[in-house]
């Protein structure tokens, strides 16, 4: 049996505890708070109207309170590496120059912004899009690697089918 004691805040205990409204340091960035808005998919594309899609997207959650914003999966590459229309591509310079108006925004109410950045992988592969799919009804899709061992006991057991 053992006995268990009860701690008491202390010295070294007391406030140990951080609170969401604590400011925060990330490498050389100094956030305002620890809130975030993770990286979602804003579909704003690379067009005229991208930056505006962008502001009207993350600025509210920034002018909210919110001290850091991620803008979500940007493709570094000029083609392919998409897994959803309209991803934004940040390989052309003019175009993140275009961006500071979104990063004018965003410290305009004291926030940050990151860039996440991304690629497709295999969803980036025109045989997952339904598009092409519908395009081509009679193409099947296989598996890039084995199975799990717990779906390839399933077909064993004749509880599922693994065969296309």
């Amino acid at each position: 049996m053992y006995a268990r004691t009860a701690r008491r805040p202390n010295a070294t205990t007391r406030g140990a505890v951080t609170g969401l409204a604590e400011p925060l340091d990330i490498g050389g960035c100094r956030l305002p708070n620890r809130l975030y808005r993770a990286p979602v998919l804003e579909c704003a594309g690379n067009g005229e109207d991208a930056v505006d899609t962008l502001i009207d997207e993350l600025e509210p959650t920034v002018e909210s309170g919110v001290g850091l914003v991620f803008q979500g999966a940007s493709i570094v590459t000029p083609t392919g590496g998409c897994a959803a229309p309209n991803m934004t591509r940040v390989h052309d310079p003019a175009f993140v120059a275009r961006l500071e108006r979104l990063t004018d925004a965003i410290h305009l109410h004291e926030g940050k912004i990151f860039l996440q950045l991304a690629h497709g992988g295999l969803r980036s592969m025109a045989t997952w899009h339904a598009g092409y799919r519908e395009r081509n009804p009679d193409e099947e899709q296989l598996a890039v690697s084995r199975p799990p061992w717990q779906l390839r006991a399933l077909d064993r057991a004749g509880l599922i089918s693994l065969s296309p």
